[in-house]
């Protein structure tokens, strides 16, 4: 590690330098403040305490730092982590987004409930970044990752909110797509999930909560409903173009117009949204912004029967609940952010992973470390204890072993505390970007449909401060939306237009008429003369 990190601080011309600290130095008092500016806390070589030390790598300049992830003991592995750290610092290179998407159910599949997609996502951000399939199920997330997009989170266990967790402890930014609630399509046609697992209890940790209700609005978006209807005798199957308050339509005025995640945006369509409540006590030391609201004539239901009925006049029924307010669906959290396992067991120290050893993992020995540090072999030891530093080598004696003993590594410490750096941007919306819905909204419109996938792409470049991708982007996807109106007024300027085309179509008429008498005129004096 020492030996890689000398060699690319040497070739940076000054601009990358290498500090050791020892955190015991001054009575302890460096390990204090690495414990309250960082959150690193010591390791230990037992889940049930004993030899403590500290092993972290942490990358800084001005107000941003990040750690290092030690996760494989080979220098590749090592250098690569290192480098993408580094690259984070910069700008111009491409950055890269870790995806963590649903994981396919195959008890979902057999009662015929689609797990979500989001493949049209994952292409429109791969255009100018690069994306890899995250799987946090190790509890990890991998060194080349600079930004975590957590779509649709369902049945996250410790482990896999543990990877995202010690993520932004370690100064990462997550853009998240989650509610309560998820739509599903089955043989009854729409209906309505509800999320498990641990995520939204971390959301929650953090100060940002979501009441297990959905956000129903007048300015909505049209829903293409198929509907049977008699023909001569005939049944025959159609599609009708039907209002429909859970697809809350967004428009200039729900938008933060100071942020640059929102500001240049026209339109976006929340799908099956809840209304988000933002803690002021958790958050009281971090900037908290408002991107986006639902519109003042929208109202908040625990009514999960989404599934829209046509009544014999053509109409949807949607019952109205409590009064007329704008709700949030969508804020940005950045600042310290404390950790949801403070003061718990990582959950990586399970007895199966105790039992398996770390070496899957790829984590560092206590005999390897102690190697290093001395330059000298490792052999296999029934000891597993670090040596005091206070401690003479005389005290520390090595048992030698056979070659079949199993080692028993270092398993991961919990970091406290992130640095100011990191950033949680959530949407309360499981569904407002899978697949199925924007082939709904495109059916709508009548043409791509671009708004939703801009304004996470924003929210992407913002957090990574690509600020020229996101320039970039509204202008090269501007699109006239136009303007919301009431169902009266699109009933009157509808009426207009017929009124007008008839009014027109009797002007014709008389023009023609007109014409045709004067030429009969014409003739009729051609022949008397």
């Amino acid at each position: 590690m020492i030996e890689i990190a000398n060699e690319i601080a040497a070739d940076s011309e000054g601009r990358l330098k290498v500090n050791i600290i020892d955190p015991y130095a001054g009575n302890s008092s460096v390990a204090k403040k690495l414990s309250k500016e960082y959150g690193l806390s010591p390791l230990s070589t037992s889940r049930y305490g004993g030899d403590f030390f500290y092993f972290h790598l942490i990358l800084e300049r001005d107000d941003m730092a990040i750690q290092i992830p030690l996760e494989d003991k080979t220098k590749l592995s090592f250098e690569r982590n290192l480098k993408a750290g580094i690259k984070r610092f910069g700008k111009g290179f491409i950055k890269t987004i870790g995806f963590v998407t649903p994981v396919d159910d195959p008890k979902l599949q057999q009662i015929g409930i689609s797990v979500p997609q989001f493949n049209q996502l994952a292409e429109f951000l791969g255009t100018d970044l690069n994306i890899i399939d995250e799987d946090l199920s190790d509890g990890s997330v991998s060194g080349e990752v600079d930004i975590l997009v957590v779509a649709a989170p369902n049945g996250m266990g410790s482990k896999e909110v543990f990877a995202i967790d010690q993520f932004v402890m370690k100064g990462g930014s997550v853009v998240a797509m989650a509610s309560p609630y998820t739509m599903t399509l089955g043989r009854d046609g729409l209906g309505l999930a509800q999320l498990e697992g641990e995520f939204k209890d971390w959301l929650r940790y953090q100060g940002l909560d979501m009441e297990n209700k959905l956000v129903l609005d007048m300015q909505n978006k049209a829903f293409p409903l198929p509907v049977m209807r008699n023909a001569g005798g005939h049944r025959v199957q159609e599609v009708r173009m039907i209002e429909y308050p859970y697809f809350s339509d967004v428009r200039s005025n729900g938008f933060n117009q100071e942020n640059a995640i929102t500001a240049n945006l026209s339109q976006v369509t929340m799908a099956w949204s809840s209304p988000i409540t933002v803690d002021a006590d958790k958050n009281r030391n971090r900037k908290v912004t408002e991107l986006l609201r639902s519109s003042e004539n929208s109202w908040i239901s625990d009514n999960t029967e989404i599934m829209p009925e046509i009544n014999d006049q053509g109409m949807t029924l949607f019952q109205r609940e409590g009064e007329f307010s704008s709700h949030l669906l969508g804020v940005v959290s950045e600042g310290e952010f404390t950790s949801y396992f403070a003061g718990k067991p990582s959950p990586l120290l399970s007895d199966e992973d105790e039992n398996k050893g770390s070496e899957a993992k790829g984590r560092l020995t206590t005999e390897e470390i102690v190697a290093e540090i001395n330059g000298t072999k490792v052999s296999d030891s029934s000891s597993n204890s670090i040596s005091n530093p206070d401690t003479s080598p005389a005290d520390s004696q090595v048992k030698e072993e056979p070659e079949t003993e199993t080692v028993e590594t270092i398993d991961s410490s919990v970091i406290q505390k992130s640095p100011a750096s990191s950033r949680i941007v959530l949407f309360s919306s499981n569904d407002f970007l899978r697949d199925q819905t924007l082939t709904i909204a495109n059916s709508a419109v009548g043409s791509e449909y671009l708004g939703s996938l801009e304004l996470v792409a924003n929210a992407v470049d913002w957090a990574l401060e690509e600020s020229g991708l996101l320039s970039i982007r509204s202008r090269g996807h501007f699109n006239r939306t136009l303007p919301p109106m009431e169902h009266d007024t699109q009933l009157f300027w509808e009426y207009l237009n017929y009124g007008l085309m008839v009014i027109a179509l009797i002007i014709i008429a008389l023009v023609r008429r007109k014409r045709q008498k004067s030429r009969q005129q014409h003739y009729l004096t051609q022949l008397a003369n």
